[in-house]
């Protein structure tokens, strides 16, 4: 298969959340198949600032959080997949522009990203490349 769906993780070496995150995310990338690889952004090195900021969307203060993209290997290229139109962004861990989640750590989000919520992502994110 040409196209594979990446998870942009975003995170910190010593931050706990940011390990139960990425254990999250592994577990689901063993479960979904070979379709899904993980990438993974440490934001306190020059590199892994650069890709969150070129996100244009997460907000800092939000980390952990993570997004989808497209790999297309025969264009040799990467699209970030676009935010549902119809999602509810009232939920304030949603991206407003690409499929993901960024860390809700108001009373509401409790500073965790459900599993639940993030397999519903995965879903979304295969189906964006099957369709």
């Amino acid at each position: 298969m040409s196209k594979s769906i990446r998870i942009h993780v975003f995170g910190k070496e010593n931050c706990e959340k940011c390990k139960l995150l990425n254990r999250r995310i592994d577990r689901l990338v063993k479960k979904k198949g070979e379709l899904f690889n993980k990438v993974y952004h440490d934001v306190e090195t020059i590199e892994g600032l650069v890709r969150f900021a070129q996100t244009e969307c997460m907000n800092p203060q939000r980390i952990p959080g993570f997004l989808f993209g497209i790999w297309d290997s025969e264009q040799n290229q990467e699209y970030m997949i676009p935010q549902d139109p119809d999602a509810n962004l009232s939920d304030c861990s949603m991206l407003a522009n690409y499929l993901g989640m960024q860390t809700d750590y108001t009373g509401s989000g409790n500073g965790v990203i459900a599993p639940d919520q993030i397999e519903r992502l995965f879903d979304k994110a295969r189906s964006f490349l099957t369709s």
